[in-house]
């Protein structure tokens, strides 16, 4: 992604798998779908 590579101090954006952790909370219906409902708390030192 654009201004994340190789950018060292944004690299915890990124899950081990290389899926990027945006903090919102979502859900896929029965046909693919996706819902975004709501954003994810951050904790305290994360």
């Amino acid at each position: 992604m654009k201004g994340y590579v190789g950018n060292s101090t944004d690299q915890t954006v990124f899950s081990r798998d290389g899926f990027v952790r945006t903090g919102d909370r979502g859900y896929f219906d029965h046909i693919g779908r996706l819902y975004l409902v709501g954003r994810v708390p951050r904790a305290a030192g994360s």
